[in-house]
């Protein structure tokens, strides 16, 4: 969908935290209901280890999803302005990573957007925690997919040839 993602503060406490606000108005009614459903989804997996934290939304002709801000950038970022990574940074990511897919298929759901762009870096507790952002392309297991959504890029040869959302 067509959005745009800031960084906000909060006028009464000081906190930092992002918005992803979605202009409705200019969606055809598809998008909005695949908006409304990466919310529903973002919902459900609130608690799972690694996930953005929800804070609250807000609807009018525009959607304000409000987010823990992750100050860290993304992985994508972090590689590229570092020229790759420490084993240490790596493995914690990975572990990190392996926890939230598994709290997902918990929850019955595949995130089906797993890339480097979509982890972002947290180093708030004095190193990079891994947090996974963009429920845009998540579904059920089970559920048949939209191949045309997919992110050939980052999508493995099963999920294309079986057209399955599948673990």
């Amino acid at each position: 969908t067509q959005s745009q993602v800031w960084e906000c503060v909060h006028r009464t406490t000081g906190i930092r935290r992002c918005v992803k606000i979605i202009d409705l108005e200019i969606l055809t009614r598809a998008e909005r209901e695949a908006s409304r459903r990466e919310i529903t989804l973002l919902r459900k997996v609130q608690g799972s280890p690694g996930i953005v934290k929800l804070r609250n939304v807000y609807m009018n002709r525009k959607t304000f999803v409000v987010m823990d801000l992750a100050a860290g950038g993304n992985l994508l970022s972090r590689v590229i302005q570092r020229e790759g990574l420490q084993e240490d940074t790596v493995r914690s990511i990975a572990i990190t990573l392996l926890y939230t897919i598994k709290g997902l298929l918990a929850c019955n759901l595949c995130h089906n957007d797993l890339q480097p762009a979509n982890v972002l870096l947290d180093p708030s507790n004095g190193f990079d925690q891994a947090v996974l952002i963009d429920f845009g392309r998540a579904c059920a297991v089970g559920e048949a997919l939209d191949l045309g959504a997919l992110h050939t890029s980052y999508t493995c040869p099963e999920i294309v040839n079986h057209n399955t959302c599948t673990p």
